[in-house]
């Protein structure tokens, strides 16, 4: 493996399975939550009758505890962390936990609770609210836990609050909500946290980035790249065309542009250098056909499924409009 090849795979190692390499026991645990969380998820999908609320809190208990076990706060390029430290356990613990008491604790809520909060609901809630904020710092980047911070203030303080001046007389009636009722809205219902986007990740997502990653990991996505440089290498232009076509066959296993940006780009690009592209045109044409190419049925990218659901389009004319 050439040293280039070795950071593209540390690239997508990073990006999509965090940052640590563990070893021994803490390896073998990861392995088999990961494999319990697919497991799961089959089930799911198989039964099809498992509680709307109950599918999603679960999902997000897997994937807490995964978050905080396999991406490290700090990254340190070329040196991957190969245990989990003491805090990580308490906060990925923690986190599961959350879930797992919204589970429990969802039919006393909505029964006979009638949907309002006890002080304990409420800090357990706060609790995951600002878990979930920190994982997500951990796995995507800080943006989306301002933007969500943002959005929480403002349900907070309502308009005025934040903006100045006159808003109307329809935007005048929020004067914002106390803390209980935003952690209510957000940790105890399904139009918060465990809204549209988890329950597309929960129900459609989950599974074919499953079998994605498996078909990859079968080889696919090297014979894709082999199968565009064959037919297309000779034309001219050829480099070019084949990294596109291969960015949209590898588009078929994987919903992830950084993947398919590394795994096909690591070969493309350098072979349009050779053949007279300029640097930053190889680099553009890779990027711009891997972006494009998550949005390949089956699998395609997360947003396309989320944007479907809230359109109330079927998979099915979601898989013509995506060929149109």
């Amino acid at each position: 493996m050439t040293e280039g090849e070795r950071r593209a795979l540390e690239m997508v190692e990073a990006a999509e399975t965090g940052g640590r390499k563990l070893i021994g026991w803490q390896r073998g645990l990861v392995t088999l939550v990961a494999v319990a969380w697919c497991l799961y998820q089959m089930y799911a999908a198989q039964v099809g009758n498992i509680d709307t609320l109950t599918l999603r809190a679960t999902h997000l208990g897997f994937a807490f505890f995964l978050a905080y076990l396999v991406f490290p706060h700090r990254k340190t390029p070329g040196q991957p962390q190969t245990r989990v430290p003491w805090y990580d356990w308490i906060l990925g613990i923690g986190a599961t936990g959350t879930a797992a008491y919204l589970i429990a604790q969802y039919p006393h809520i909505a029964s006979e609770q009638g949907g309002l909060l006890t002080n304990t609901d409420v800090w357990v809630g706060s609790g995951m609210i600002i878990l979930l904020l920190l994982a997500a710092w951990r796995t995507i980047g800080i943006a989306m836990p301002i933007v969500a911070g943002v959005f929480m203030l403002y349900a907070l303080t309502g308009p005025k609050g934040l903006i100045r001046g006159d808003l109307g007389p329809q935007l005048q009636l929020h004067a914002g909500q106390t803390w209980p009722q935003v952690v209510g809205q957000l940790f105890a219902n399904t139009e918060g946290i465990f809204g549209t986007a988890i329950g597309v990740s929960a129900q459609i997502v989950f599974l074919f980035v499953l079998f994605g990653a498996i078909f990859d990991k079968l080889g696919a996505g090297e014979w894709f790249m082999r199968v565009a440089q064959g037919l297309l290498g000779g034309f001219r232009g050829g480099a070019a065309k084949a990294s596109i076509l291969s960015s949209a066959l590898n588009g078929v296993i994987s919903g992830s542009a950084v993947s398919n940006v590394v795994t096909g780009g690591n070969i493309t690009i350098g072979t349009m250098i050779r053949t007279g592209y300029s640097r930053e045109k190889a680099g553009a044409i890779e990027v711009a056909s891997s972006s494009n190419g998550q949005l390949m049925p089956p699998v395609m990218g997360a947003a396309a499924f989320i944007m479907a659901q809230n359109l109330n389009i079927e998979y099915r004319s979601q898989i013509g409009r995506a060929h149109v």
